[in-house]
């Protein structure tokens, strides 16, 4: 037997779900939008005209009542995700809810982090923030994929963040040259501070987009960060150096290579210009540069041969007639100390094939403080016995983060130790050879550490020991190229110790340190000359910034005081004084720069 069911409707139905029901970003309103319901809430009769109103809830809170004729509100409430739900309502009785979940309100000139994409019209200026606002942690367990671009053609967008604090423990936020995350990887940050590699980020891809990824764990958060961000329109013709690479240290009469990037920022092809390698000011070399596509980059070599030691004071500059924004065209200063002829290079690099990733020796940037020591054996360095060790060179394997002012102190001597199973050597019984800061810039090659007195080597096992002082720096994005242990010649010869915690003690160079002796070696260069000057006395040349007193400083003017090799040491107000190690000095104000040598 078979039986059919029978639906029957007394009278009209009651009202289906409102149609076309959105809810859409306005300056710090909630826009919602619907269409009449066409169709009952069952299928019954249904007739739009016995609709009478629409009841609107805020999170099941009713926030008003309005007549059938508004297909249209606006909500203006805080900072914050909101969910909606209108209701036709009819002679017949209440219809069906139709709701919107999860709708962020912002005000308009706030970019939010979150999955999809926000457009800046050029002009405008922006903030942006994590998911928490101004005033709240970032939420938990969140992968968040962000495009920023430009409203219009031919402009960029350029991000500055003023503050930073992101869980280091699980949490990032990565950026990205151009729309998605295939672009370049600019950098991934996880700080308690703020990188100095954030101060400053500005889109190089064709499209002028940013991608943000932010990734939180289920675990804690922090106070997320705040940033300054707008879209620029890009000039006819703009050439801007991005990059210029020197080594640190080279040798008298040895050719040297010079690396210069430069972006084409403009609209149009760059062509007919040059690029000059420059020695305070003076020219020493110069090439003429290629042709580049707006958008677009090309690095260029420089081959100069120093032909005296001493320091130069170099930097590259970009000789475009055409170019409308002539600021950029000239790179930053970097510092060279050429060896006397006859030094050498002593390179111990692990073989191509077995070469990885470092991440505690010499240094590690994943805490606030680490200490080091590695001993080389005398058989690797047997060639420069009696030379001086003036420099050492720590190759990077990745370098996405800037940290300025980073404080190292390094100490060398010579032991009679094989390998450090016994524990470390105390400070006290090596030589201090350097005391003072470095700048990591995102990209660079190496950290060097460029000593101003030389170590003179006198044929031992080498005992180099560095310890990043206490500083901002818990974040990723630096490792160092290295090996587990290669050709058993440096068998549990380095021992490491870091410090992860904010309120952990600082590190006693004296005290033993490090759980257990380990067979890491990072790379490096060591640069021996074969002369060491023997200062025996205190001069100044050029303008007075400075007065000296034996190893007493005192400034005259605000100025700045740098190792030959461009580390800063410390900066001084006017009247201030600073006790200095001897060694030689390069002493700079806003507008001039002088020479101290420091007996």
């Amino acid at each position: 037997m078979r039986f059919t069911q029978t639906y029957l409707t007394f009278g009209h139905d009651l009202p289906g779900a409102v149609e076309n029901f959105q809810v859409n970003q306005g300056d710090g309103k909630a826009l919602l939008s619907w269409h009449a319901p066409t169709t009952g809430a069952t299928g019954g009769i249904f007739d739009p005209s016995g609709i009478t109103g629409y009841e609107i809830k805020r999170n099941d809170q009713v926030i008003a009542s309005v007549d059938a004729t508004q297909i249209s509100y606006e909500d203006a409430v805080p900072f914050g995700r909101y969910s909606y739900t209108v209701t036709a309502e009819s002679n017949a009785g209440t219809g069906t809810p139709a709701t919107r979940k999860d709708i962020l309100v912002k005000p308009a000139s706030w970019v939010i982090m979150n999955d999809g994409e926000a457009i800046l019209e050029p002009g405008m200026e922006y903030k942006f923030y994590d998911e928490g606002d101004p005033d709240a942690n970032y939420y938990n367990s969140r992968k968040y994929t962000l495009v920023v671009a430009p409203s219009v053609e031919n402009a960029f967008v350029t991000v500055n963040f003023t503050k930073f604090n992101v869980e280091t423990y699980g949490d990032y936020l990565s950026i990205y040259d151009g729309r998605g995350t295939e672009g370049r990887l600019i950098g991934k940050f996880a700080a308690t501070s703020l990188p100095a590699g954030l101060s400053h980020i500005e889109s190089s891809a064709g499209d002028g987009c940013l991608t943000f990824m932010f990734y939180s764990d289920l675990i804690e958060s922090a106070p997320g960060w705040e940033a300054d961000i707008k879209a620029i329109k890009r000039l006819e013709n703009d050439l801007e150096v991005t990059s210029f690479d020197a080594p640190a240290v080279v040798v008298a009469g040895t050719p040297c290579h010079y690396e210069i990037s430069v972006m084409n920022k403009g609209t149009r092809a760059a062509a007919g210009y040059s690029i000059s390698l420059l020695d305070k000011g003076n020219k020493l070399a110069s090439i003429e540069g290629t042709e580049i596509s707006p958008s677009a980059s090309a690095s260029h070599i420089i081959n100069y041969t120093p032909s005296a030691n001493g320091n130069l004071e170099l930097s590259d500059k970009i000789e475009y007639a055409a170019d409308n924004d002539q600021a950029n065209n000239t790179s930053q200063v970097l510092i060279q100390k050429v060896l006397p002829h006859g030094s050498k290079f002593i390179d111990l690099f692990a073989p191509e094939e077995q070469a990885t990733d470092l991440y505690v020796l010499p240094a590690s940037f994943f805490g606030f403080e680490s200490i080091s020591q590695i001993i080389i054996p005398s058989s690797e360095i047997e060639s420069v016995n009696g030379m001086h060790l003036s420099a050492i060179s720590f190759p990077l394997n990745q370098c996405t983060n800037s940290y300025m002012q980073v404080p190292f102190r390094v100490w060398v001597g010579e032991t009679d130790q094989n390998d450090m199973t016994s524990g470390t050597i105390p400070a006290s019984q090596l030589t201090e050879a350097f005391n003072g800061s470095c700048d990591i810039i995102s990209g660079s090659r190496n950290l060097d550490f460029t000593f101003p007195t030389p170590y003179t080597y006198t044929g031992g096992n080498l005992v180099l020991m560095v310890h990043k002082q206490k500083s901002t720096t818990n974040n990723s994005g630096i490792t160092f190229r290295g090996n587990y242990g290669y050709d058993n010649s440096h068998n549990d010869c380095s021992i490491f110790d870091s410090h992860s915690y904010d309120e952990d003690p600082a590190f006693d160079p004296d005290m033993p340190f490090g759980y257990s002796s380990q067979d890491m070696r990072p790379d490096m260069r060591l640069m021996f000359s074969s002369d060491k000057t023997d200062i025996n006395a205190v001069i100044t040349d050029g303008n007075d910034l400075v007065t000296v007193a034996g190893n007493l400083v005192s400034a005259i003017v605000p100025c700045r005081i740098y190792t030959p090799s461009g580390i800063l040491v410390t900066s001084c107000a006017s009247g201030e004084r600073r006790t200095l190690s001897p060694g030689i000095y390069i002493v700079m104000s806003d507008a001039y720069s002088t020479k101290v040598a420091i007996r």
